[in-house]
């Protein structure tokens, strides 16, 4: 049983002993009230910022999501994150193999590295280095990955290479400045992570910017009221970010912005197993909770 399911069965065996008692409210209305005070109790103490951090088990529905960012243009909402992806991730939707992509991310990081960073480049070189000429950019490849092959091997290796690169200050610096995705590929002719890690990983990072995840516009769309014929309507992600009372890092908001924007395919924070341990551990009595599906132990 996968994390988030083993969570959704632990929380119904909280409501169900929670609607045992003698409330003598309808069950639906106790286990609606349970929700909001769960949520609210998260945010009512500082919530551990690794809870909002996205886990291999939070993505729901992985083909789901990688289909819909790599269909994404530039107008749609999940347009909106694949620009602030890396350009490794971004030619990694338009590529797909890896030869392709290697040869399509040199080129982009090399030419991106002629217009913020020229000085990296001697002049001559920059006279050859241009967009157009693929030719010239690819032949760096082989080079690159010598400093890489070299970075790796051991004394032993390097010293009876047969045909080691030879130093040069200029090489070595434009290899420095190079992605880790982008050295990591140069050195072991692979991917260093699976396309969904790879998502998770640079999601994360842009979680945990001290800015919007979405712009203001964007934000404005996932709104229900901007949704026609909606029927989800508000759910618990808006009724927080909208409630000024409940304390929120922008850590937690970028969070919250990624349900709403993806509902089906990454779960929701509350749903997961760290937040529910510490919501029983905070809870006293604490009450034995059997998850077997049955028996009398």
């Amino acid at each position: 049983m996968s994390a988030i399911l083993l969570g959704a069965a632990l929380k119904e065996e909280i409501k169900r002993i929670k609607s045992s008692t003698a409330d003598p409210r309808p069950v639906g209305e106790i286990d609606a009230a349970f929700e909001k005070e769960y949520q609210d109790w998260m945010f009512a103490r500082p919530p551990e910022a690794e809870w909002f951090l996205l886990k291999p088990d939070h993505s729901i529905d992985a083909e789901g999501l990688l289909k819909e960012l790599k269909a994404a243009d530039s107008s749609a909402i999940a347009g909106c994150l694949l620009k602030k992806f890396s350009p490794a991730l971004q030619e990694r939707f338009k590529t797909g193999r890896f030869d392709k992509w290697l040869n399509a991310v040199l080129i982009r990081e090399i030419n991106d590295l002629l217009e913020t960073s020229a000085q990296l480049f001697p002049k001559e070189l920059q006279a050859r280095l241009s967009r157009t000429d693929k030719k010239e950019l690819l032949r760096l490849k082989t080079i690159l990955k010598g400093l890489a092959n070299e970075e790796t091997a051991g004394p032993e290796t390097k010293q009876t290479a047969t045909n080691p690169p030879k130093p040069d200050p200029y090489h070595e610096a434009l290899y420095k400045q190079l992605s880790p995705a982008l050295r990591y590929a140069l050195k072991h002719e692979d991917f260093e992570q699976s396309e969904l890690e790879m998502v998770m990983s640079e999601l994360n990072g842009l979680l945990l910017k001290e800015e919007r995840l979405f712009c203001p516009d964007v934000e404005k769309k996932l709104l229900p009221d901007n949704q026609p014929g909606n029927p989800r309507g508000e759910g618990p992600e808006e009724r927080i970010l909208k409630d000024d009372g409940i304390e929120k890092t922008q850590l937690a908001r970028n969070r919250l912005w990624l349900q709403i924007a993806f509902p089906t395919q990454v779960a929701k924070v509350w749903d997961t197993l760290p937040v529910l341990y510490a919501w029983m551990h905070s809870h006293e009595p604490r009450n034995a909770l059997c998850l077997s599906g049955g028996g009398n132990s």
